[in-house]
């Protein structure tokens, strides 16, 4: 059983952040310090903020717990609904997976500043950040950013604290992503559906070689991104 808490969850210090917090964010950096008189109205208190600003189009946050636990976290922008997916990592609580759904082409906004909305408002799953550690050594984040017309960047970062290093890997590649588009919410709280990522996700997208797999900690700086060479992905892990 999921409950909704308007709060927002801070990456930076692995916490939920309070109601105070969350709505001085929210006119920080979503109203630009200047919130207007009508605005002000609904800034008493996080839900009235979430039950207008999702009307309005605005910023609002979700922090969704499941059995009484942090489970995922929403951040709600005109552009897009990001969803990070929480676990308790040692004494922190982190993200593991995060899906970026995007409201209209965003691609196309940044190349010629107009919004192009898909058919019926739909969302586009329009990115997936997967993060993990291993061995205590390294941090391992995937990362694929589609386009709408069939298409996949696929970056592979590995990041190594004790050695204050990081290498990076990239392609890109042709995709079938008509899977990728979802309907919108239709109120403040309907949310609940985006949290099942296994059937909301395409399949073949989970078959993509996890970074520990890849030895990209073994390349040598000749073959790494920075001199623009490409990590080579197997040719059929899309098959799905």
């Amino acid at each position: 059983m999921y409950t909704f808490e308007f709060l927002e969850y801070n990456d930076f210090i692995k916490e939920i952040m309070s109601e105070k917090d969350t709505l001085e964010n929210v006119i920080d950096t979503g109203l630009n310090g200047k919130p207007s008189k009508e605005e002000k109205k609904y800034l008493n208190s996080v839900e009235d903020w979430a039950k207008y600003a999702f009307e309005k189009d605005e910023i609002y946050f979700i922090t969704i717990n499941q059995n009484n636990k942090p489970f995922a976290s929403i951040r709600f922008t005109d552009m897009h609904i990001t969803i990070d997916f929480l676990e308790e990592y040692g004494n922190e609580l982190v993200t593991t997976l995060t899906s970026v759904y995007h409201k209209f082409d965003i691609l196309q906004y940044l190349r010629n500043n107009y919004k192009t909305f898909y058919i019926n408002n739909d969302l586009f799953l329009g990115e997936i950040i997967s993060y993990g550690f291993i061995d205590g050594t390294k941090k391992a984040v995937t990362n694929i950013v589609f386009g709408a017309n069939d298409f996949a960047t696929i970056a592979l970062t590995e990041f190594y604290p004790e050695l204050q290093d990081w290498k990076t890997a990239e392609q890109n590649i042709k995709v079938n992503t008509s899977n990728n588009f979802i309907r919108s919410p239709k109120h403040y709280k309907d949310f609940e559906y985006l949290l099942d990522y296994q059937n909301n996700i395409k399949p073949g997208y989970f078959d993509l070689p996890f970074i520990s797999d890849s030895n990209l900690s073994e390349l040598d700086s000749s073959k790494i991104l920075k001199n623009k060479d490409k990590f080579r992905l197997p040719p059929d892990w899309n098959k799905n």
